[in-house]
């Protein structure tokens, strides 16, 4: 059983059009190792969250949303940070309208 994180950061870019500079906004994907109740959202810059389970059956909290530049990436990184909670993947999402985001914890019904 390994818990070390798969990817830091990731792009699913096709092309070679450079990421989001510093002062670009992007939408990204993040997830966490853990179920996060849904008031953290608000925690999280309002990020759409999503509770679900990895292969292996561990939880996995994903977070969606728009930030409006590379530091308020940062600042939401620090803030993951200091909730302890671990890190599994950065994505930038090239085409945000075609992610499918599941309705907050919706596998807990």
């Amino acid at each position: 059983m390994n818990d070390t994180p798969i990817n830091l950061v990731t792009s699913d870019r096709e092309d070679d059009k450079p990421a989001p500079g510093g002062d670009q906004p992007g939408f990204y994907r993040i997830r966490l190792r853990d179920t996060l109740p849904a008031g953290w959202s608000k925690w999280f810059y309002d990020f759409d969250m999503a509770n679900s389970t990895d292969a292996e059956g561990r939880p996995v909290t994903t977070l969606s949303g728009y930030l409006p530049d590379q530091a308020a990436l940062h600042g939401l990184l620090a803030r993951i940070r200091d909730t302890g909670l671990q890190l599994l993947s950065v994505d930038l999402v090239e085409n945000p309208n075609e992610v499918q985001l599941k309705p907050p914890f919706a596998d807990k019904a």
